[in-house]
Formats: structure tokens, sequence, C-alpha cells
């Protein structure tokens, strides 16, 4: 019985490997510290993320960039705590 299929490995090995190591790194970064620190990275992105998506398309959008930037880091603040128990499992 296989644990990892063969093509599942030879597509993994196709990768780059500064996308291999940094798989590798966070792989290595949640083993060791577990559950808390991965909701709270996931809770960190995606407000980041999103704050710096605001600020950037806040103009297009009509709305004063700062104001874009806050509410959508909020909101997805908010909706990545809700939700961070999906991300964990996916």
């Amino acid at each position: 019985m296989n644990v990892v299929t063969p093509e599942f490995v030879a597509e993994a090995c196709s990768l780059s490997p500064g996308l291999l190591g940094g798989g590798a790194a966070v792989g290595l970064v949640l083993w060791l510290f577990g559950w808390p620190t991965h909701r709270f990275w996931i809770v960190f992105l995606a407000t980041i993320l999103a704050g710096i998506y605001g600020l950037h398309e806040g103009p297009a959008l009509g709305t004063p960039a700062l104001a874009a930037g806050l509410a959508l880091a909020v909101a997805a603040g908010v909706l990545a705590l809700a939700l961070v128990r999906l991300f964990a499992f996916g």
C-alpha cells in the first residue's frame, strides 16, 4: 500500500526548489508550534492581504483608500476567525 501515490511524487518533484522549501518551512512551523499559532497566522494573513487589497482598489471603487482598506481588513479578519477551522481541514 502506498502512502503517497507515485503521480503525486512526480508532480511534486517538478516544483521549483523555492516553492518546495517554502512549503517545507511552513509545514515545519505548523508542526512545531501547533494549532494556536496556525490559527493566528491564517487570521493575520487574511487581515493583512484584505487590507492591502482595499488600499489598492479603494480609489477604483470610489471610496477613500484608507476607509476601504480598513473595512476590508476588519471584515476579512472577523470572517477568518469564524472560518479558520475550514482552512485547517483544507
